[in-house]
Formats: C-alpha cells, structure tokens, sequence
C-alpha cells in the first residue's frame, strides 16, 4: 500500500497547523515534512509509527518525526500541531536534520504538556487567540531544540530502517550525491557488493529498490526546493537533481497525486 504525502495547510498568522479533533479518527499511512504533536485532552488513541504502536491515554503528549510514516486510529478529544518546516528554517534550525524524543516522566514532557494544555484552551480565548498560539508554539520549539534533540540517523525515505553498514554508506553516498548522475554499479563497488548482486540486497536492506530510492530522496529536495524555496517547477527540478522536469512531475504525482504546479498552488492558496 502506498504511503501518502500530506501537505499542511497553515493558518498565515501562526507558524503551525492547529487541529481541534473529537470523536472516531481513523487515517492512513501518510507522512509530510513537518514535526507533528499530539495531546490528548480525553480518550484514548493508537499511533503506528512505522507499523509500532504506541497507545496514547488522557493527557499523553506524543511527537512524530519529520517523514516518519504513521496513522492515528481511535476514539478521543485531541490536539494535533504540524510545525511549520519554513517557520524553524527562518531561524536557521532544521527539523531534517534532527531527531526528537520527548522522554516520559522527563521536565520536558511535563513542560510541553502544560503548554499543549494552554495551546487547547486557546479555542475559547476572545483576546488575541494567534498571538498566543503563536507565543506557545515558540516554547515548545525551544524545549524540542534544547532538551529533546540529536542528530537524526541515517533512515530510508518512508518504510524500513537500515541496520546493515554497507547499506548505510549507499544511502549516505545517494543523499549527498543526488544531484548528480548516480550509478547503481558504482554505488554497489563503492560497498563493496557485486554489482550483479547488488539491486537485491539493496531492496532487502532499505525496502524499495535503488532507483526508487534515489527518486525518493531527489523528490524530497525538489519538493522542499518548490514549496518553501518558492523556485519554479523546472528550478525545482534541477535542484532536486532530476534529469529532467518532465521526469519530476511523473515521480511528484506518482507520490503525491497532485503535479508540482498543483501542489504550489494548492499551498499559495492557503
């Protein structure tokens, strides 16, 4: 099955996307480019990250990482904040590049969860609601940078994580070289595996086969070049280190069911 890109709607005044949720949520595997928070006010819900499941009671706090693909299954009231990517890059911190963890039992869980608790009672405040929401969110993205925090581990776009170290140095090799020509039999000498071997132990290691993975990781780059760079379709194409424009647009609506002109627009619009 595939996983699904979501892309976030912001409020243009606050630097997130703020959801007030009651009653049955049931979604798909889907992932987008943007940390995502979960409180829940009452009931209960399940959250798969990559198939795990984690299960949420009244007042859990819980956090999904930048492309981690994940549904969200039950029966409960809760808030749900996607942090602007665009918001964090103005000052010069990247969620890409970072892996959070919210600790249990830890001063930082119980400091987002009060804010997350003041972030909900926002939905009756009369006196500058944005203004708020906005000064709440900036404390959360403090705490997350400050105390929860590393350096994210090398990982396969969307699907399975990478425990062997030839692979690793694969897709440490594609991510850094993507926009340039990249072949599979100079990947497979540089790991040392032959050649002939290669492309099946590449798609046991990391879970799709080369070729997809290095359109996975060229799609990121473009999109983010086109969505939060504001480059044109064929700048974003370049960017993104695709061969060709026409060869972006295919692999972006293969992915995300929308071409790049549409999703620009679809996020100029909101």
């Amino acid at each position: 099955m595939k996983n699904e890109f979501e892309t976030i709607r912001y409020n243009d005044n606050i630097p997130a996307k703020l959801e007030f949720c009651s009653g049955r949520t049931e979604t798909q595997n889907h992932w987008h480019n943007e940390l995502e928070l979960i409180y829940v006010c009452d009931g209960q819900l399940d959250v798969f990250v990559y198939e795990k499941r984690f299960k949420l009671e009244k007042y859990s706090v819980f956090l999904i990482n930048v492309q981690e693909v994940h549904k969200i299954i039950g029966e409960a009231e809760y808030l749900s904040i996607h942090i602007s990517d665009k918001f964090t890059a103005d000052f010069g911190l990247s969620v890409e590049a970072s892996e959070f963890e919210i600790t249990a039992g830890s001063d930082a869980e119980n400091e987002i969860r009060n804010l997350m608790w003041q972030l909900e009672r926002t939905q009756s405040e009369t006196s500058y609601p944005e203004l708020l929401q906005s000064s709440l969110i900036s404390n959360i993205l403090y705490i997350l940078f400050t105390e929860c925090r590393s350096e994210k581990q090398t990982r396969s776009q969307p699907g399975a994580q990478i425990s062997s170290r030839n692979a690793k140095i694969a897709v440490d090799y594609i991510n850094r070289h993507y926009r340039e020509e990249i072949s599979q039999t100079e990947v497979a000498k540089l790991v040392g595996v032959h050649p002939a071997y290669f492309s099946k132990y590449f798609k046991n290691e990391v879970g799709v086969v080369f070729t997809e993975y290095v359109s996975q990781v060229r799609l990121r780059h473009a999109l983010d070049a086109l969505l939060n760079q504001n480059l044109s379709v064929e700048q974003s194409a370049k960017a993104g280190g695709f061969p060709s424009t026409r060869n972006f647009i295919t692999k972006c609506k293969r992915a995300c069911n929308l071409t790049p002109a549409q999703l620009k627009a679809q996020k100029q619009s909101r």
